[in-house]
């Protein structure tokens, strides 16, 4: 996951964000001191009350359309097109 220039710069750096318990392990496992990490989680809070309920019909959807959604920034590294692939297999396998 790292590269040798990613360990180095973490080593020099004064403190670091980790955005989850596996990135904070992650850089512990590659010899970061622990006191040097803060984990501030940048998800979703599924706890919190949305002001208004989500409605399908407002967003083009009936009652029975099965919807998916993958919240992550389109860029290579989040892997969309492993889900694309995978979900391709699966219509194919099972079709409407």
């Amino acid at each position: 996951m790292f590269t040798g220039l990613h360990v180095r710069s973490f080593q020099y750096a004064d403190h670091i964000l980790a955005v989850s318990d596996r990135f904070k392990q992650d850089l512990i496992d590659q010899g970061i001191h622990s006191t040097k990490i803060t984990k501030i989680l940048n998800g979703i809070d599924f706890e919190k009350e949305l002001p208004f309920p989500f409605r399908r019909k407002d967003f083009g959807f009936g009652k029975d359309d099965f919807i998916i959604i993958m919240p992550a920034r389109l860029e290579p590294v989040k892997g969309h097109e492993f889900a694309l692939a995978a979900l391709s297999e699966v219509v194919s396998e099972f079709p409407m």
